[in-house]
């Protein structure tokens, strides 16, 4: 029989048939749900670390994992005894064993394969990243992370109707599950590593073409912080730009369909001196999801969160409450005198806890609940405490970002 067809035509909401044609003059802001999609944008993308055995392989400290390495590599201790205290479902298939890669382990160091890895957002641990043990070791964001490049991390799948529209940036190795436990994590580096060491734009060629003509500005490999956007433009200027975009929430909700059906998009600009404001914003970003620069940063005061003891006699080994409480704008029942008091243990509580911390959400996450939820009976170090100090008043910052980025934003009220 004759097969019948017809022309199918695209037009809204049916956003996964978009137009490839390249919308130009005063339209092109409305619809930049046309502009480049973020795998595209970028040479070279790939989705976090997977591990496939991660209670095994990524523990919260470098000591706790070199002892789950030191365990398998016991070859007394029974392959079932390990794949009960470690999870492992599945101790041998056709592309692995259990039993093979615990005997290359237990011939080798495991040091020169321990990575810091970005398990959520702002929750840094480690990794046992040999190919032997990993399924997916992703050697192009090791590489990046061993140079310190920035990687524009973004939600790939996304189920449930989730917005697409999460974003942030890590100088580490992103894990698959950074942003959500459902949906895949990819990153992109700002930056590909040549052999001989030297750096080379990872932005696709013909992107830089494009936002050089709309621009008006060209494009320079390097360009000063201050002339971002005002004279020239470079490819860390782009990527702060849309690290930017992704944390306005008046451009999240004016393309709240557009996100749920497809990858953020990067898009079109609206002026250079919108363009400044979102890379000033996504400049300063970055160096908030960079832990590593927490130490050096002079906004960030460890004493401006202080600890309380409900007890002289408390002690500092106490592990922490298997569901936390914050009480905003009140005190705790111990210490009433103290607004805004979050109780991490039994007698141990944060005073002076900054407002929006405890919801700020990065991906599908609120760090400030999902750090305490995962070490849930953990003691923590001096260290720890220390960090999740400062996680707290990095969420605050990140949060009054957002909210500036909002107040001013050209997406508001339908304005673009």
């Amino acid at each position: 029989s004759a097969v019948v067809s017809r022309e199918i035509l695209p037009r809204e909401p049916m956003y996964l048939f978009n137009s490839a044609v390249t919308v130009t003059g005063p339209d092109r802001h409305r619809q930049d749900v046309l502009g480049w999609g973020l795998k595209e944008a970028f040479v070279q993308n790939t989705s976090g670390i997977k591990s496939g055995r991660d209670r095994a392989l990524i523990a919260f400290t470098e000591p706790d994992l070199k002892a789950n390495l030191a365990k398998m590599q016991t070859l007394s201790i029974p392959d079932s005894e390990i794949c009960a205290h470690f999870d492992i479902l599945a101790p041998e298939n056709s592309r692995w064993s259990l039993a093979k890669a615990r005997e290359v382990l237990a011939g080798q160091g495991v040091q020169d394969a321990i990575r810091p890895i970005h398990y959520r957002p702002l929750d840094r641990r480690y990794a046992y990243c040999d190919t032997v043990w990993v399924e997916h070791p992703r050697p192009l964001l090791q590489k990046s992370a061993q140079h310190r490049i920035p990687m524009l991390c973004f939600v790939d799948h996304v189920r449930g109707g989730s917005r697409w529209g999460h974003g942030t940036i890590s100088y580490v190795l992103p894990s698959g599950v950074f942003l959500s436990t459902e949906d895949t994590c990819l990153a992109a580096p700002a930056f590909i590593v040549n052999e001989d060491g030297t750096l080379r734009t990872n932005l696709n060629g013909d992107l830089i073409s494009e936002f050089e003509a709309l621009l008006g500005l060209p494009y320079m490999d390097t360009v000063a912080p201050e002339d971002e956007f005002k004279s020239a433009w470079s490819t860390l200027g782009l990527v702060y730009y849309i690290c930017g975009v992704l944390h306005d929430p008046a451009y999240l909700a004016s393309k709240d369909q557009e996100l749920r059906t497809s990858v953020p998009r990067i898009p079109w600009p609206i002026s250079q001196d919108a363009c400044r404001t979102y890379f000033e914003a996504g400049s300063r970003l970055s160096a908030l999801y960079d832990i590593d620069s927490w130490a050096n940063d002079p906004t960030l005061d460890e004493n401006r969160l202080q600890t309380k003891v409900k007890a002289d006699a408390c002690s500092a080994d106490e592990p922490l409450l298997n569901r936390p409480t914050y009480e905003p704008g009140v005190g705790s029942e111990f210490f009433p005198d103290d607004p805004n008091s979050l109780r991490l243990t039994e007698n141990i509580f944060l005073k002076n806890v900054p407002d929006h911390s405890w919801e700020v959400p990065i991906g599908t996450y609120a760090p400030a609940q999902q750090w305490l939820k995962d070490r849930a009976g953990r003691v923590l170090s001096s260290a720890d405490r220390l960090h999740y100090r400062r996680l707290l008043q990095v969420l605050a910052e990140i949060h009054d970002i957002k909210a500036r980025l909002a107040s001013s934003s050209p997406y508001a009220a339908g304005a673009v």
